[in-house]
């Protein structure tokens, strides 16, 4: 659960790896990286989000490299953030003092994160103050598969063996002997380090404290446009940040067919034009290609929202995108008085409702089932229907599904499984926990058909599954209530801001 002010902890690992609930996350909008609660940073990417890792000790703690600021014989530990910033504090404990780490991706002053251009000025900052006692601070940078490093100017230049082409800098407000290096430390004593990429670095003032300041400040200019006032107002606000700080890159899906994209894309640009925005003739024109794309291969098999990787099938769910494509184009079309099979377009939306309602309900079961001919198993994805106005909520036939999917799909306290894999098989190996974005579309569902109470409860229960820093996983292990698979997970804190945006609504908030 978020918590502001959290308590000291003991500092946990399992088999070498730290839990995923013990890390928090910064980043520039150029890249991110994790910072364990035991000071250390076991990821980070450089120079970008899909560049090779620098730092992957998540993987591989022996050989995957860290960065890691700690103290010796560390007791226990505490994180949070900076309020409305991704600028995050770790508290470290030892035997003898309380040494207080700040880091940051540290952001250019003046940056405005509205700006799809970024701020990010490629330096990593962690800033370490001894608040209580004395403490003996290690401080050590091990890229993944070695580094040497030579003085140069105000610090170490640090080349990678495993990255040629990357060019790193670690300067110190004390002297670094290496990439290994300790400082004994007392009361009031202060150590600054920043590690630069990219840029030659050395000649610019070293200033962390102002660094610091100007990301903070520029977090918080940009979330001053937040304007949510809700349930879990806190876990809200903190989701919006780690949105900001996530971002997509290629994955084993890469190469599939997956036909709810059209759909995506032509939502978000409906949304975006909603305020009165113009329609230039060349999106117009990439909009309609993507209609007409939808209308073309709703009937084909793909891979489907959750990248099967055995054969495809022609999903509901991949069809209902399919509908919201050519749905949102007319709509748009209209709108604007823009050319185009506007008619035909709408009239295949209206075809692709009454076959999603009529030819994908299996009787037997009593629900709409994950595949258009009614086949296959039942599919949590089915719950996302409603919310993108492909049918109506409260018709009986999605309710039932609801209801089905509450029942049959539940991992329990609220957790749903995305599907049963004896009745839907992916092609993936390994076992897997329960999808909290599944949860977040049932509450929304619930809303939707009047169960406010019950929605609310679930919502409450979801939440209070964040992390103390108010990060989400991917999944749940059901059994524990482990964090599991990607971390953290866009989706999971897109449920967050969706479900307590729709919760909000219709409790008049």
């Amino acid at each position: 659960m978020l918590d502001p002010d959290p308590p000291f902890r003991p500092v946990r690992r399992r088999e070498g790896y730290p839990p995923l609930e013990d890390l928090g996350l910064i980043g520039d909008g150029t890249t991110a990286a994790l910072v364990g609660v035991d000071g250390s940073i076991p990821w980070l990417c450089l120079p970008h989000f899909d560049g090779d890792p620098l730092l992957c000790g998540l993987l591989d703690h022996e050989r995957g490299g860290h960065f890691t600021l700690t103290v010796d014989d560390l007791r226990e530990a505490r994180q949070f953030y900076e309020p409305d910033t991704a600028v995050l504090v770790t508290e470290l404990r030892g035997p003898t003092g309380l040494v207080r780490i700040t880091d940051a991706l540290a952001l250019r002053a003046g940056a405005d994160l509205s700006d799809d251009a970024g701020g990010g000025r490629g330096e990593l900052v962690r800033s370490a103050v001894v608040r209580a006692g004395t403490v003996r601070l290690r401080a050590e940078l091990e890229p993944r598969g070695g580094g040497q490093a030579r003085a140069l100017c105000s610090g170490l230049e640090v080349r990678v063996s495993r990255r040629p082409d990357l060019r790193l800098h670690l300067r110190g407000s004390r002297p670094l002997t290496g990439l290994r290096t300790v400082y004994d430390l007392r009361e009031g004593d202060r150590l600054d380090l920043v590690l630069s990429w990219g840029r030659i670095h050395r000649h610019h003032r070293f200033d962390p404290e102002a660094m610091v300041r100007q990301t903070i400040e520029a977090w918080r200019r940009w979330m001053r446009e937040c304007g949510y006032r809700g349930p879990q107002e806190a876990l809200v606000r903190r989701s919006v940040i780690t949105l900001k700080l996530c971002d997509d890159w290629g994955n084993g899906a890469a190469d599939q067919r997956q036909h709810d994209v059209y759909g995506e894309v032509l939502d978000c640009a409906d949304q975006w034009l909603l305020p009165g925005r113009e329609l230039q003739p060349a999106m117009w024109s990439g909009l309609a290609e993507l209609a007409e794309a939808a209308a073309r291969t709703w009937r084909q098999p793909d891979q489907g929202i959750w990248e099967i990787r055995g054969e495809g099938r022609v999903f509901t769910y991949s069809a209902g995108m399919c509908q919201v494509a050519l749905d949102r184009a007319a709509a748009i079309g209209e709108r604007f008085g823009r050319s185009g099979p506007i008619e035909t377009w709408r009239a295949t939306a209206d075809e692709l409702r009454r076959l999603i309602l009529g030819q994908s309900w299996d009787e037997r079961a009593q629900c709409l089932s994950e595949h258009l001919d009614g086949g296959g198993g039942l599919d949590a994805s089915l719950l996302a229907l409603p919310l993108r106005k492909v049918v109506p909520a409260d018709h009986p036939r999605m309710a039932a599904t609801t209801a089905a999917i509450a029942e049959r799909l539940s991992a329990g306290d609220g957790l749903l499984y995305r599907y049963l894999h004896d009745q839907s098989p992916d092609g993936l190996p390994g076992d897997e926990g329960a999808f909290l974005l599944c949860s977040f579309w049932l509450v929304d569902n619930l809303i939707m058909q009047g169960h406010r109470e019950r929605a609310g409860n679930l919502y409450a229960s979801l939440c209070a599954r964040a992390s103390p820093v108010g990060l989400m996983p991917e999944q749940i292990d059901p059994s524990t209530g482990a964090f599991m698979g990607n971390f953290p997970q866009a989706f999971s804190h897109i449920g967050i801001i969706a479900s307590g945006v729709n919760l909000g609504r219709v409790n008049g908030r």
